[in-house]
């Protein structure tokens, strides 16, 4: 079995630690992951790059600029998008209701762009971690 080093991570909000605080409702980052106690558990390298509001389509031009450049140098990504492309304009929704509208990012462009992303990846030697963070009621 092959031992990933250095890993990089993309995706939105979520990675990146921004959470809404309760008592002002604003958005600040509580990251309480411990990355520099798994990277010192396991030995690891651990870059976070993930972006507010990023989607998928943003992703993917963040990690083929990423690629392209001379600073990637990792053994795996870890990516995690699709909660901000399933959203919504709400603001278009509340004023228009009975039109129809779609998410940020239509399906098929998601998971075009996600087979994109991952194919740019292996060719490079870079093992692809996906993850969610959506959450099912």
């Amino acid at each position: 079995m092959k031992v990933y080093k250095k890993i990089e991570v993309f995706g939105d909000s979520l990675l990146k630690g921004i959470q809404i605080n309760p008592q002002n409702m604003r958005y600040h980052v509580d990251n309480n992951i411990d990355v520099s106690g798994i990277e010192e558990t396991y030995s690891l390298s651990i870059k976070n790059f993930s972006k507010f509001g990023c989607t998928i389509t943003r992703g993917f031009g963040l990690i083929d600029k990423h690629l392209k450049s001379d600073e990637t140098f990792c053994d795996a990504i870890v990516m995690d998008y699709g909660g901000n492309d399933c959203d919504f304009n709400w603001k278009e929704v509340a004023e228009r209701p009975d039109d129809e509208h779609l998410p940020n990012t239509p399906l098929d462009v998601f998971i075009e762009t996600y087979h994109k992303i991952i194919k740019s990846l292996k060719e490079k030697g870079i093992r692809p971690i996906l993850t969610t963070s959506m959450k099912c009621q």
